[in-house]
């Protein structure tokens, strides 16, 4: 049993890991990005210049898209329905409130 956790808990830093180069990724040619497709959407500009722009761009890592980038549970790595403000899943985040874990909420009873 312990060799399985110990398995999953290896598979489950790869995406973080992934996540986390993504972003770098992004915050380092997002500026390049968006002058890019400034200059692409300026119609004013000749079409070699456009032409290049567009070309440029294509040849940039898919991973510095804004798209590419997930919000992952801290505590459980999942992607699916996440709470922005506490990263965590909402299971997570119903456990953590019936423990009363987080300050200033209580889960809900009626």
């Amino acid at each position: 049993m312990a060799n399985w956790c110990l398995r999953l808990g290896i598979i489950m830093k790869s995406p973080f890991i992934k996540d986390k180069k993504r972003r770098l990724l992004f915050s380092r040619k997002e500026i390049t990005c968006l002058i890019l497709k400034t200059t692409i959407r300026n119609s004013l500009n000749s079409r070699n210049l456009r032409y290049g722009c567009i070309q440029k761009l294509q040849k940039l890592n898919r991973d510095c898209a804004r798209v590419r980038i997930t919000n992952r549970c801290t505590l459980t790595g999942s992607r699916k329905s996440v709470l922005r403000t506490f990263k965590t899943g909402r299971i997570r985040f119903r456990e953590q409130l019936s423990y009363g874990l987080i300050p200033g909420f209580k889960k809900a009873a009626w």
